[in-house]
This record gives structure tokens, sequence and C-alpha cells, in this order.
């Protein structure tokens, strides 16, 4: 399609009859240049001289690049040059200014852009005047900066406000050659009409900046593994905080419940009665809250010898650990007959203790004033 401006409009002034002309000519320039396919340059990483209907890729470094725009003349008037500043990393700039002559950018000797997006500049005849179509962290919207497929090196593309990156019915997903980070200034939320997977070939990892909560789950939220075992590993402590009940289940069979109100312990639903010990069943039962059997008294024999010294009374420590300072002794004699062999006899003497921490003091004392004590007695005692 090719317009015909004509060379006068009857009814129009000549002022209005050059300025539609003008636009008929523009409109005809623009439709040739996309006819033939607007040029794509390799990225730059410095100055560049750029030419009519070129689209310039632009990466500027730390030190800022220079694009120099061809000089205006009446030939190339609204005649465009579309920059695509792809990415402003370490404060790099783009300067834009026009090559060899005394021209004009936005009435200005120089235009400095500082944020990726892409730039429009066209010929006034005279100048050049440019405008960011868009801008942000990349190289502007989704179909600006991917019109050349997805290599186009866009490095962060920017989705507006109120609008999505769809994948249709079938999509393989997103995929990265290296890692691949998802940061949010916000909050980063994943949503899912169904479930909601993660295969790590390795580790998966869950954590905080803080140290805090890691993992939270909403009102019935569980955590379900299936096919394998659940191990949990700290270097220190295992800390598990329930807001109300602790419990243990097998399967649908609930084996423990710790209750948050008071404390108690149920075994299978069991809270047990006051004065009741956790008694074993074995490798094939579980255990059971069980009044505790009354067995034998368990006594401590011992034998304590005192020099002979000419006294009444003496007295010796036995060491004990099982001995408190506050504990009840019962002591008496040991497994000894009484026979006119035994040296000395059993009815000559009594014995009391006083108790101390890990040790008791004996006391050995004979009944008659004029017998004394000395050699080797055997004792029996109760630690209560």
């Amino acid at each position: 399609m090719r317009f015909q401006a004509p060379g006068e409009i009857p009814g129009l002034e000549k002022e209005a009859d050059r300025a539609l002309g003008k636009l008929f000519n523009d409109l005809e320039i623009d439709l040739q240049e996309m006819g033939a396919g607007q040029s794509v340059t390799p990225r730059q990483f410095g100055n560049y001289l750029a030419k009519l209907g070129e689209f310039v890729r632009v990466v500027p470094p730390a030190a800022g690049s220079r694009v120099l725009l061809p000089a205006a003349t009446v030939t190339n008037q609204g005649r465009r040059v579309l920059i695509g500043i792809e990415s402003v990393a370490s404060g790099g700039t783009v300067t834009l200014a026009v090559a060899g002559v005394s021209q004009l950018v936005n009435n200005a000797a120089t235009v400095v852009v500082s944020v990726a997006g892409l730039v429009l500049a066209y010929s006034t005849g005279i100048g050049w005047v440019c405008t960011l179509l868009s801008s942000g962290g990349g190289g502007g919207n989704w179909a600006s900066v991917l019109a050349a497929g997805p290599n186009s090196g866009a490095n962060t593309p920017i989705i507006d406000a109120g609008q999505a990156l769809n994948l249709a019915a079938g999509a393989t997903g997103i995929t990265a050659d290296a890692n691949l980070t998802a940061s949010a200034v916000g909050t980063l939320e994943l949503d899912a009409g169904g479930d909601m997977h993660l295969h790590p070939q390795g580790a998966l990892h869950l954590g905080h900046t803080a140290f805090t909560d890691s993992i939270q789950a909403g009102a019935t939220g569980n955590i379900t593994l299936v096919g394998n075992d659940l191990d949990l590993i700290a270097a220190t402590t295992v800390h598990a905080d329930a807001g109300t009940d602790f419990v243990v289940s097998a399967g649908a069979a609930e084996r423990l419940r710790i209750e948050g109100a008071d404390g108690s312990w149920n075994l299978a639903g069991d809270p047990g009665t006051a004065g009741e010990v956790l008694t074993s069943q074995g490798a094939a039962a579980p255990p059971l809250w069980v009044a505790p059997a009354a067995g034998a008294v368990a006594m401590t024999d011992a034998t304590v010898t005192l020099a002979f010294a000419g006294k009444q009374s003496d007295t010796v420590v036995v060491v004990d650990a099982a001995i408190g300072a506050g504990s009840k002794l019962l002591i008496g004699w040991g497994t000894v007959l009484d026979t006119d062999a035994n040296s000395p006899e059993l009815d000559d003497v009594t014995f009391s203790a006083t108790p101390a921490a890990g040790s008791m003091t004996v006391r050995v004392s004979a009944a008659d004033q004029l017998d004394r004590v000395g050699g080797a007695y055997k004792i029996r005692y109760l630690i209560g």
C-alpha cells in the first residue's frame, strides 16, 4: 500500500494543506520501514552511532555509554530510532546526543537516561525528540522486550500492574539453565488450584533470614509424608511446641496425648489415676498405667570395725551415696548367730545412726556400763 500525498486539497488553507501532506509522507515512510523490517543491532556495551530506522540494544557499563543520533535534516524529518536499554547495572547510564553538529535533543545538548526501558527518538528536521515508552528494572513490558523471541536479551522484564504471566494448558513451565531465584519486596505467594509439588533432587531448604518461624500452616494445614520415614535431626535441641495438646498417633490409633492445659499423659486415651506408674508390657504391647506392686524391702548389709579403746560407746562412719542428709535410717544387727562363740556378744550392744550427704555416722553402745566396745560388727540398715 502506498499513499499519494495530494499537491493541494481544495477548501483548505495552505498551512493545513502542508501539515496534512507531511502527515501522509511520514506515514508512507513508516510503512516502508515496517515492510523492510526494522534492523536490530547486537548488544552495545559502549558508545554507538545509531542509524535511521534501527532498533539499538544497549547495555551500559558502570562508566556509562553514549548513543549518538544522526544529524537531523529536512529529508529525515519524522524518521525514528528505537533504543532498548536492557540493563542499568552498577549505576550505568545512557547519554543521547547528536553526532557531529550542534543540535539539541529535547531542547538540551544531551539527554541522560538512568533507567532501563524503551526510548523512541524521532527527527524534527532541526533536532531530536526522545520519549521513554516504558521503564522499570528491565527492558520494558513483555510485549516489547520479548518481541524478538525468548532470547531477546532482556535481563528483568516487567509485568505491569494488573497483568500476569499466563502459561497456557500443556506448557512445560518455567525453566532455568542455572539457579532460579524468586524474590519479593513484600509477600511472595504461590497459589495452586490443585496440589503444589516441589521435587528437588537434593535437599529442600526452608528457612527465615531471622531464624525464627520457618514453616507456617493454615487452620487446617497438614504436613504429610507418603511412603517413607520422617527423621527430625537437630544440631542441639528438637523443640516441639503445641498450642493445646501434643498427640502421637499410628495410623488412626492415638498412642500418646500430652494435655497442654495440665501436662497430664494419656496412653491410648487413658490418663491413669493418682499414684499409678508407667509399666512396660513387653515388646508386643503398649505400656499401661498400673498400681505399683508391693515388693520386699531392700536392706543393706555392712561390717563396721571399732578399735579396742576401752570405751562403752564409740562411732564409725559408713559411706553410702544413697544416703541423704534428710534420710530416715533403720539400723540393727546383721546376719549373725547369737552364740557364745560370737565376739562381741549380740546382747551386749545397740546401734544408732545419724545421716549425712553420702554417709552416716554409726554409734555402737554397750548395754552394760561395765562393758566396752571394740572389734568387727555386722550391721543391716534401711534407708527411708
